[in-house]
């Protein structure tokens, strides 16, 4: 069960395909959110919280392997990362954007692509 638990953490990096859809629907400083989170509250959480240098064992890398969750975990990665991209091709065409608004959104599927693919 405990494998089930640690599948959660995985989740984490999804808060950035919702920064991605929050800049490619919205204008202004909200645009810009995701790459404040990326580079600023990251690296400093990273630098307040405690590492975790242990990895899973050979019978909870077992487990994980026979699990599912991982396996959707990931497929949803791609359906999410391809739905994002369409949004913005379809945001980046507005002709009433600004210009940091439409910087804001090129780095922002920069970001989600350099990240997941």
């Amino acid at each position: 069960m405990t494998h089930r638990i640690r599948a959660f953490k995985y989740l984490s990096p999804w808060i950035f395909f919702l920064g991605g859809w929050i800049a490619f629907t919205s204008t202004g400083w909200m645009v810009w959110l995701n790459m404040i989170w990326a580079w600023i509250c990251v690296p400093l959480v990273e630098l307040l919280i405690k590492p975790d240098s242990t990895n899973l064992d050979t019978a909870e890398e077992e487990l994980v392997k026979n699990d599912p969750i991982y396996d959707w975990l990931l497929y949803g990665v791609v359906i999410v990362q391809y739905a994002l991209l369409f949004l913005f091709l379809q945001s980046i065409s507005d002709p009433s954007l600004s210009k940091w608004d439409f910087t804001g959104r090129i780095l922002v599927m920069g970001l989600l692509c350099g990240s997941f693919g």
